[in-house]
């Protein structure tokens, strides 16, 4: 009984990654189209199906996540592996499951490949087709960061802390602290050391030149420094979820992430 090789289209600019992953699959038994172009692989698409996409994000002409969302809208079964050195692109993809993995670049080749066998978990045959499916690990990114809000109200902080704990359970996992004046910042940047330091847009402004240039250059401690609008509007549905979104975004884009694997 033999059987049929899985095919596999990788979609990637730089030409060292795409010839590279091009023949490793080609030696683990696959059938592989290359392309550095994203319009170009629409083109392969309408002639030949592909079981599979490794798909770049940052690219010429047209970015892989436009791409991503135009092979699920006409080629729902073909499955998406996100493989890039930019995950905070990938944010919108991961929030409309549009992928079924993301790898940052560099990566490892033979992880990589253990994920593309979950992936295509159904072995085909000439005598009996689809075989059945096995159980499969499914990837999946937790953010995990250090909060520090500087000159934030107690009230919108107390309802901040509230509103992020409680995505705990899906997956996003925050440590949150506040300084409510430029002697508690000083101390917290040092002992906290946090991975994100949220500063209220207001109070920034309200200090002198001097105390602004201080508190960020401490601040480049952090992984990332941001000045947000915490007035009372942060509270509305709308400015939180878009709150909420943007930590995340910043928390993949940074690698504060943990990767569990969960079976389906």
């Amino acid at each position: 009984m033999e059987k049929i090789k899985s095919r596999i289209m990788v979609v990637d600019d730089e030409l060292d990654i795409l010839n590279t992953l091009k023949e490793f699959l080609s030696r683990k038994g696959y059938e592989v189209i290359g392309t550095p172009d994203a319009r170009e692989a629409l083109d392969v698409l309408k002639e030949t199906g592909v079981d599979l996409i490794l798909l770049d994000i940052l690219m010429p002409h047209l970015k892989g996540t436009e791409l991503a969302r135009i092979i699920k809208n006409r080629y729902p079964d073909t499955k998406i592996i996100v493989i890039t050195a930019h995950p905070s692109e990938g944010v919108g993809l991961y929030k409309d499951n549009l992928f079924e993995a993301l790898f940052i670049k560099p990566f490892k080749l033979e992880r990589l490949n253990e994920k593309i066998t979950e992936v295509l978990n159904i072995t085909r045959t000439h005598d009996s087709g689809w075989g059945k499916k096995q159980p499969a690990m499914q990837e999946v990114i937790f953010t995990k960061a250090k909060l520090l809000f500087v000159g934030v109200s107690t009230e919108i902080y107390d309802f901040l802390n509230s509103e992020l704990r409680q995505l705990v359970y899906s997956g996003q996992n925050y440590d949150v602290d506040a300084a409510f004046d430029e002697k508690e910042f000083f101390k917290k940047i040092k002992s906290a050391a946090p991975d994100i330091v949220i500063f209220d847009s207001s109070y920034l402004d309200s200090l002198d030149y001097f105390a602004q240039e201080t508190i960020r250059s401490l601040s480049g401690r952090a992984k990332e420094v941001i000045s947000l609008d915490l007035s009372p509007s942060i509270c509305e549905y709308g400015e939180l979820v878009e709150f909420i979104e943007n930590i995340k975004s910043i928390c993949i884009k940074n690698k504060l992430i943990e990767i569990k694997y969960l079976e389906n």
